[in-house]
């Protein structure tokens, strides 16, 4: 599932106050810095499921004429490229 930014934001905060609450967590870096840091953290793994999705378009689009006049869908294949990609990688979604 795609995050929206204004979920990446809130999630971010409520991390950053969830680590801050904890008596267990030494916070080594002001609390904005902690958000940021965390928000960076989403942003950098959404930017990978991006780029591993752009990988799926290209092949599909390398072996699209592979495809022609056979019952394949398009969105199965898609997903079943993407989890072994991803398998391969050890990136989970």
């Amino acid at each position: 599932m795609r995050l929206k930014p204004e979920k990446v934001e809130e999630l971010s905060r409520q991390i950053s106050a969830e680590l801050q609450r904890d008596k267990r967590v030494q916070l080594q870096v002001p609390p904005d810095q902690l958000e940021r840091e965390v928000r960076k953290v989403f942003l950098a793994d959404l930017r990978r499921e991006d780029e591993l999705m752009e990988e799926v378009e290209q092949i599909i689009r390398a072996h699209r004429h592979k495809m022609v006049g056979k019952n394949i869908d398009i969105q199965v294949l898609r997903r079943k490229i993407r989890d072994q990609l991803a398998r391969e990688r050890r990136i989970i979604l």
